[in-house]
């Protein structure tokens, strides 16, 4: 029995490097664009590269107890009898119980980092407001307002989304975290895009039959093009 455990063992240990190796590698959603969503990679990979610790673990030993304890042609006799194992029971309690807590911690410790105002006159705020089915953005502090979504490059931009019929969510996939954008409530996002390009944002909760259309261009440019950009549009009350 001791051969047939090192042996499970080291494949169960080749099996995780291996995926573990793939999981921290390989990037399985589109590239980050912003700071934001750097941080949420590095936690999903983080989730993925424990996962596949234990999913080397049980599949390995399942399919090697089938493999090398099944029954043998003309074999009818009865298994050995089967005692519980109290050291057993309380690792494979604790030790998930545990990395569930620590698990748990550090994504609070991502959350908090993700939602943490910058320093008083450091941040940019637009205004986003939801509607069936599009999309309306205001730059209260040079009073422009737009169809699509201008963001200066490595600035921290504090979004105050509305809504002015049903749920919807504000979600651009490669900058990371989306909102909500709940009738009568106003709700927040911080996100500061560090990669210059061309976007969408798009509404990630089912609204009605528009919902698949329901889509803006984001652009993030650099400082320079964005204050072009702002000179060029009409002045709003």
């Amino acid at each position: 029995m001791k051969k047939h455990l090192l042996i499970a063992a080291a494949l169960a240990a080749l099996l995780s490097v291996g995926l573990g190796f793939l999981f921290s590698r390989v990037d399985f959603i589109p590239a980050p664009a912003s700071a934001e969503r750097q941080t949420i990679d590095q936690l999903l990979q983080m989730l993925f590269t424990i996962a596949a610790v234990f999913f080397s673990v049980i599949v390995v030993f399942f399919f090697y107890s089938l493999l090398i304890f099944r029954r043998r042609e003309g074999d009818r006799s009865e298994g050995p009898g089967i005692r519980g194992n109290s050291g057993l029971e309380f690792a494979w309690t604790l030790i998930p119980l545990a990395i569930v807590l620590i698990l748990g911690s550090y994504g609070g410790v991502v959350l908090n980092r993700m939602t943490q105002p910058g320093p008083p006159g450091t941040e940019m705020e637009v205004d986003v407001t939801a509607f069936r089915f599009g999309w309306k953005f205001d730059y209260p502090a040079d009073k422009v307002q737009s169809y699509q979504l201008y963001l200066p490059v490595n600035q921290k931009i504090y979004f105050k989304i509305n809504s002015l019929d049903v749920v919807h969510s504000f979600w651009v996939q490669q900058l990371g975290p989306k909102q909500d954008a709940v009738p009568g409530l106003t709700t927040e996002l911080r996100l500061t895009a560090d990669k210059i390009g061309d976007y969408f944002v798009e509404c990630s909760q089912l609204c009605g039959y528009g919902h698949s259309q329901m889509i803006a261009p984001v652009y993030v440019v650099s400082a320079a093009d964005f204050q072009k950009w702002i000179q060029q549009q009409p002045k709003t009350p």
